[in-house]
């Protein structure tokens, strides 16, 4: 299976950003937004986080995606949720 086209366009491809979950540490998470701030596919990458982590809790996140830490996402994903259940 190949990766989604809009990958290939993705900052952190290119540039030495360690996204790792046990860096997640906040200047680590400070580097890391910054890249994706700067990213041209932001949005497709944060739409993929969130479609396949939907319902998880932050423990069961890794990395930034899509400019956002795993509890960003989280808390994004239970408020989404939410409104489509009221």
């Amino acid at each position: 299976m190949s990766a989604p086209a809009w990958e290939e366009k993705a900052l952190c491809r290119e540039r030495n950003v360690d996204f790792a979950p046990e860096l997640a540490a906040k200047r680590y998470a400070a580097r890391a937004k910054e890249v994706c701030r700067a990213c041209p596919v932001t949005s497709p990458c944060l739409a993929a986080a969130l479609a396949e982590e939907r319902g998880l809790s932050s423990h069961f996140r890794d990395t930034v995606r899509g400019g956002l830490t795993p509890r960003e996402r989280a808390a994004l994903d239970r408020s989404q949720r939410q409104k489509e259940n009221s």
